[in-house]
């Protein structure tokens, strides 16, 4: 892969070329009340990612997102992050969501996924956009948010909703 492309790719995936940010805004409804709507940060990585996918989008394996995690972890989110603080794991019935992907407008994409089925209540503090399912090593948060209010789900019948969008300006 030719540096300069790299360089280039890079310069407009961090905002720094051609006039072009990536920023994203997380909406959450619980039980079909909006709780939260609130802009978040777009990782390191996730922009390292974009950049190679935009290079290798005919590639075989080569997902942006899909996926979205969360957590209960109440550390500050930062632009170096590659994991959620404190995911949830398999003991609360949970396990990373599929996302379904949209194209709100030409420059958007969003994300949609729903936290359902959690056997032990928790409270979610904060969520991310993956590329694949597990948590093995390798995968990374292309956006981590923290919430500012606490999101409780407390039975089995609670359910999550979350739109995030990702936006190119």
């Amino acid at each position: 892969m030719n540096n300069e492309v790299m360089e280039k790719l890079q310069a407009i995936a961090d905002g720094s070329g051609d006039g072009i940010k990536v920023t994203g805004r997380v909406q959450m409804w619980l039980n079909g009340e909006l709780v939260l709507d609130k802009n978040n940060i777009v990782t390191t990585a996730g922009k390292n990612r974009l950049a190679t996918n935009i290079l290798n989008a005919s590639a075989a394996g080569n997902t942006f997102v899909g996926y979205m995690g969360f957590g209960t972890g109440t550390n500050a989110v930062g632009i170096a992050d590659t994991a959620l603080q404190t995911e949830l794991t398999a003991a609360v019935g949970y396990s990373r969501k599929s996302v379904t992907p949209s194209n709100p407008q030409a420059n958007q994409i969003s994300y949609y996924a729903q936290l359902t089925g959690i056997t032990s209540p928790v409270t979610v503090q904060e969520a991310g956009l993956f590329d694949v399912a597990s948590l093995t090593a390798g995968t990374f948060t292309l956006c981590a948010h923290l919430l500012t209010g606490a999101v409780a789900l407390n039975s089995s019948s609670d359910s999550l909703a979350v739109t995030w969008t990702i936006s190119f300006t």
